[in-house]
């Protein structure tokens, strides 16, 4: 059986519609520890801290 990949780092750079998504996705695929990084900035609308 194949073994899923994980990553250490994920950069979201995607338009703010798609990024609950992305991070959804970016959750999916790495592993603790790992950092998941934005390419928009913060515009004060929403944030979100996620720890584990």
């Amino acid at each position: 059986m194949a073994q899923r990949r994980r990553f250490d780092l994920v950069f979201i750079d995607v338009d703010t519609p798609s990024d609950p998504v992305s991070l959804k996705w970016s959750l999916k695929l790495t592993r603790p520890g790992s950092l998941i990084v934005g390419g928009k900035g913060y515009d004060g609308s929403a944030l979100a801290a996620v720890t584990g």
